[in-house]
């Protein structure tokens, strides 16, 4: 395996987050980058500027998606910041905007999912926010289908589907009051709820060898594995650090959990960021829930798993700028790539087999990776 850098780019803005999408219809992905003051720029695969504007006056956009329903060739853009304002546009081939409706919050938006939650065929918005809500929104108009509020801020939400029986469909969200529950995804019925200590910052599902099962983990430092009903709580894994992200994968038929833990040390001035001595880590588990790989001392900032029949790759990207390339089934470091700042997201296009990475410093760096 080779990696090949290809190109770079450099703005006067810190760089959020990226996601990838055929905007052109040209049948190759643009690369959409949002910014801490909020501007949007598009880039195609190979480098090239093709779009730049600020959307939300010089406030960060935190979250965008992109909902690729070809509309009179048109997809829609979907974006939610520190304002609290959830911005909806269409964008055509030309990467015009029009925009089409809002919805305010009232506080920062802390994330948007897309789903079609009823099986109508039509997605719906789930956005959640600081304000204590958690919203579903339609895509049409904006107007607010059903809402619920939590003590303090929802942080995470998923939506759990189940293709056996659309009743048992659930949305599930977790707050910084400590709690997570779950609700009817047609009407927002409250079905079950739990409390931990301190705030919760990270869910997903996951399934074991015999059954899927809810995971989440935050400020108690632990990682609490639910039944999927949240009735029972099976196991706890205690950890050092603050637990940040969790991410499932599956690499041939093997299902596995990647959990980043999360220092905060680097707040400290009086500690250059690459002498810094990071107690966090990445630690991999089986269905089991039995520890397959650990790699220690490390704050990751983003982890992307890039598997296909040639490779099988967790990319990350850490608080001090690098970007560590692992070996999915062993953890192994294959490749470190130091940039100059700390990496806030990376995306992946498994076609040209190109990953892109956005920082801090308003860089953008796309690699190439050989695997022959």
């Amino acid at each position: 395996m080779r990696i090949q850098k290809i190109w770079d780019y450099k703005c006067n803005d810190q760089l959020l987050g990226l996601k990838l999408g055929d905007l052109t219809n040209n049948n190759k992905q643009e690369i959409i980058v949002f910014s801490k003051s909020g501007k949007m720029y598009i880039f195609s695969l190979d480098g090239r500027l093709l779009f730049e504007d600020e959307i939300t006056e010089n406030t960060p956009i935190w979250n965008l998606i992109i909902d690729d329903m070809n509309e009179n060739d048109r997809k829609k853009l979907i974006m939610g910041g520190l304002d609290g304002l959830l911005r909806i546009f269409n964008i055509n081939p030309s990467l015009t905007l029009f925009p089409l409706w809002a919805h305010q919050f009232g506080a920062s938006i802390s994330g948007v999912l897309l789903d079609d939650i009823n099986g109508d065929g039509l997605k719906e918005i789930i956005a959640y926010s600081l304000d204590k809500s958690l919203r579903i929104l339609s895509i049409l108009d904006g107007s607010l289908i059903w809402g619920q509020l939590f003590e303090e801020g929802v942080s995470d939400a998923i939506f759990i589907k189940d293709d056996d029986n659309q009743d048992d469909n659930v949305i599930v969200a977790v707050g910084n009051d400590g709690t997570i529950r779950s609700f009817n995804y047609s009407d927002g019925n409250l079905l079950s709820f739990m409390k931990f200590t301190n705030k919760m910052r990270a869910l997903t599902s996951f399934n074991l060898s015999d059954k899927q099962v809810i995971v989440c983990g935050g400020d108690d430092k632990n990682i609490h594995i639910l039944d999927r009903n949240l009735k029972r709580e099976i196991d706890t894994l205690k950890f050092n650090d603050v637990v940040w992200k969790l991410k499932p994968f599956k690499y041939l038929n093997d299902n596995s959990l990647l959990i980043s833990t999360y220092s905060f040390d680097f707040l400290d001035d009086s500690i250059p960021i690459n002498q810094q001595q990071f107690s966090s880590k990445l630690t991999c588990l089986d269905t089991n829930l039995n520890v397959k790989w650990e790699l220690s001392n490390t704050n990751i900032e983003v982890m992307t798993p890039f598997l296909s029949d040639s490779m099988n790759l967790i990319i990350t990207g850490t608080t001090k700028g690098e970007i560590l390339i692992l070996d999915c089934c062993e953890g192994k470091i294959l490749t470190k790539l130091s940039t100059f700042s700390c990496v806030n997201d990376i995306k992946i296009d498994f076609l040209s087999n190109i990953f892109v990475s956005c920082h801090d410093d308003g860089s953008i760096n796309a690699y190439f990776i050989d695997d022959s």
